[in-house]
């Protein structure tokens, strides 16, 4: 019997291993693969060499919008090579250290064999995916985020003080990458106090108070910060800003922003999702009653922690009209996948059948749903690139409406043509979305490029849907329409599932 437990024992590992080793590959290959989109072509330019350390630090904060640790260390690290790839290499590694934080993080509340499972669960969330392999901060911040939540729990169980120094030293790196990392801070000790009690929330209180004199040169700098990012859309009124808020938890899990089915299908596997939780929790609530255990309280202070993260987002989002996006919240997505423990709660044969199944759809959601089986984000610069390569005439300018359309198509494209963004080049400050202004401008722009070809390329995005209601897409489009002869005109889908960039020749009339 001995015998046959550890062969299934080492058997487990082996699978465990694989996983880990398979994963690691196919990370790799779409992190050569993906192409960068305008986001990333921002972060690029933010931490390129053109730009000292005071430079990056200056752009982080007036065109970037956060603070500066997250570009200062991809800065360092572009140094070695500033290649796409290496660039996107350094969220992967972001990634793969999270991972193991919260595999010990896991393995510290529950206990080895589930924190396994609950690690190949954090590995293939969606979102975790999408932020390994994007050259932005969100894999650096959810290592910030894991981390905390780990020296938490340790100084938590132990009050060893190198576990609040620890904790300490992320909150300060925390709040100099985003600045909704306080969120997570200030939620965790608001949980210390209900949960321990009034001595460790003053000591975390005070002990934080360092750290906020650290951060405080940052609150002069928010009032044209949060003018950057303030939200235009006027038709959000403030209960849906708050309803976006507390939707992107189930985004964040399950993906749901992404399942193309009917509604109802999707509301049924939310309800069922909800249904497992819910039964978990309650058997684990049952067997508490009887024996009380450290998991069951961890537990309900990850829920706890994680709603008055929700809470205080969501008033902020209210309050300042800030334009909201799921990912603000992967603060506390490591909370939201300890949850998944509760599994455990259950038999041993149904806790692994339902740790495959949910495995299953993970896997399913990274392969099918997701882009990633037609490995490009956005539009496919890369494709469009080797077709302008080919269609291009000797000396024929290549322009791009909007301008900033140009950073990502500008990485992959190798030929001599000029490339020229409309109605300028792409200044990194708070005018890189400026539009054109009207036709006077454009004509003037575009008057202005010198070329021996007599015609030009136009790469633009007006064919989305988004813009049907522009009037200065629309201004633009007419004027080219009226003033030039469209020899060519071609929608690029290339591996693009649902965005193609237009393409066309125009010859003056």
């Amino acid at each position: 019997m001995l015998q046959n437990g550890n062969n299934n024992s080492q058997l487990k590992r082996v699978l465990f291993f694989s996983f880990l080793l398979f994963y690691t590959g196919v990370m790799l290959w779409l992190c050569n693969e993906l192409n960068i989109w305008m986001d990333e072509a921002y972060t690029l330019d933010t931490t390129s060499a053109k730009y000292k350390l005071h430079l990056v630090i200056k752009q982080s904060y007036y065109f970037e919008s956060q603070p500066p640790v997250y570009f200062i260390l991809l800065s360092l690290w572009r140094k070695l090579n500033d290649g796409v790839f290496f660039a996107r290499l350094f969220s992967l590694i972001n990634i793969g250290l999270s991972a193991w934080f919260f595999y010990r993080l896991a393995n510290l509340i529950r206990g080895v064999k589930t924190s396994r499972w609950v690690l190949i669960l954090f590995l293939l969330n969606p979102f975790v995916i999408w932020a390994g392999l994007e050259i932005r901060l969100y894999a650096f911040l959810l290592l910030l985020s894991v981390l905390l939540i780990y020296f938490f729990f340790r100084y938590y169980i132990s009050e060893k003080k190198k576990y609040l120094y620890l904790f300490l030293f992320i909150s300060a790196i925390g709040l100099y990458t985003q600045y909704f990392f306080a969120f997570l801070i200030a939620a965790l000790v608001f949980a210390s106090l209900l949960f321990k009690g009034w001595k460790i929330f003053f000591k975390f209180s005070l002990y934080l108070i360092p750290v906020i004199l650290i951060f405080l040169p940052n609150v002069m700098l928010m009032a044209d910060q949060l003018g950057m990012v303030q939200s235009l859309k006027l038709q959000f009124s403030t209960m849906q800003r708050i309803d976006m808020v507390f939707h992107s938890p189930q985004n964040l899990m399950l993906a749901m922003e992404k399942l193309y089915f009917a509604r109802e299908l999707r509301w049924v596997i939310l309800l069922l999702f909800i249904l497992l939780i819910a039964w978990s929790y309650l058997k684990g609530h049952k067997q508490n009653r009887l024996i009380k255990t450290f998991y069951f309280r961890a537990i309900n202070l990850s829920i706890l922690t994680s709603l008055a993260v929700i809470i205080m987002l969501a008033v902020v989002m209210a309050v300042t009209k800030i334009d909201y996006e799921d990912r603000y919240l992967i603060i506390a997505l490591p909370l939201f996948i300890l949850v998944f423990t509760l599994i455990d709660k259950h038999a041993f044969v149904l806790s692994r059948f339902i740790y495959i199944l949910l495995t299953l759809f993970f896997s399913w959601l990274f392969f099918y749903i997701y882009y990633y089986s037609n490995p490009v984000k956005q539009y496919d610069y890369k494709g469009v690139a080797k077709y302008i390569s080919l269609q291009a005439r000797r000396e024929e300018p290549i322009l791009f409406y909007q301008s900033t359309i140009s950073l990502p198509f500008g990485y992959y494209y190798k030929g001599s043509n000029p490339l020229i963004p409309l109605p300028h080049q792409v200044q990194f400050d708070t005018t890189y979305m400026n539009p054109i202004k009207d036709t006077f401008e454009l004509k003037q722009s575009i008057e202005n490029i010198k070329g021996l070809s007599g015609s030009y390329l136009l790469i633009s995005d007006l064919n989305e849907a988004m813009y049907n209601g522009n009037g200065n897409r629309k201004m633009v489009n007419d004027y080219i329409t009226n003033h030039y002869s469209i020899t060519m005109d071609t929608l690029f889908f290339g591996l693009s599932k649902k965005h193609s960039l237009r393409v066309r020749r125009l010859e003056k009339k």
